[in-house]
């Protein structure tokens, strides 16, 4: 029973995750990348927590993941610039976005993204049994306080992105067993949801930025603008004030 809910419910999100997958286009529109992406770390979590010793899978799921990782923060960094103030920008960064769909975005890689994922639902399938729902929620639960102790000690100065990706990682994890729970009927974790929502917003942002600083800091060597300084000095604003807000609340 226990296996027969959870697999079912890793599935459907894989599937959720090829539709997804094949409404992605040349335009900068989030919707449809960042529900491939979101379907996709879900059932990557779940394993990561329930089901570490399936290396081969998560293995898989984490190329087909990454694969993405550059057209995603292209898209997320055309929708933040204000087109009044940075009108050449904008379009520079659309125009790369563009370039990097037509770059990546091949036949080739949806079938292989598309056969990926396919074999991992027959997989699936043939999962060991898991544990019992008290077994999980306890294991989601003791994650759970361990990531609220690596978050509150973040340090300002000594930590690097690296630390803070980890943990950002970790709430990721945490949400997605919790909801797991609550959209089975099994548990309504919704405090502890809310509080997994809460961080990651946080933590979202500042990884947002800083990719958008390193990006944009490598494109402006090779195309130094105006714009992009000006951005560059806004961006680096923006991030010490996202680690400060991000303590703040700790």
């Amino acid at each position: 029973m226990y296996n027969l809910l959870f697999v079912n419910y890793l599935i459907f999100n894989l599937l959720n995750a090829l539709r997804s997958l094949n409404s992605v286009n040349m335009h900068d529109d989030l919707e449809y990348l960042h529900k491939y992406r979101i379907y996709t770390r879900r059932v990557l979590s779940l394993l990561e927590l329930f089901m570490p010793e399936e290396k081969h899978v998560i293995h898989e799921l984490k190329r087909v993941l990454k694969c993405t990782n550059e057209l995603r923060d292209l898209d997320v960094f055309s929708a933040t610039i204000n087109a009044k103030k940075f009108p050449k920008l904008k379009e520079e960064i659309r125009r790369c976005r563009i370039q990097q769909y037509h770059q990546i975005w091949t036949k080739a890689l949806l079938d292989d993204i598309s056969s990926t994922i396919l074999k991992i639902t027959d997989a699936l399938h043939n999962l060991p049994e898991i544990e019992s729902y008290v077994v999980m929620i306890k294991k989601t639960e003791k994650y759970f306080k361990k990531t609220m102790k690596a978050y509150r000690h973040l340090s300002y100065k000594r930590d690097g992105d690296a630390t803070y990706h980890a943990v950002r990682i970790r709430f990721k994890i945490s949400r997605y067993a919790f909801e797991f729970f609550k959209n089975c009927d099994i548990i309504d974790p919704q405090t502890q949801i809310q509080t997994c929502k809460k961080a990651q917003e946080s933590f979202g942002n500042l990884q947002d930025i800083s990719s958008q600083l390193k990006w944009l800091q490598h494109y402006a060597q090779l195309h130094p603008s105006y714009e992009c300084t000006k951005m560059i000095e806004k961006l680096k604003k923006k991030l010490a004030k996202e680690r400060r807000h991000l303590h703040n609340n700790s």
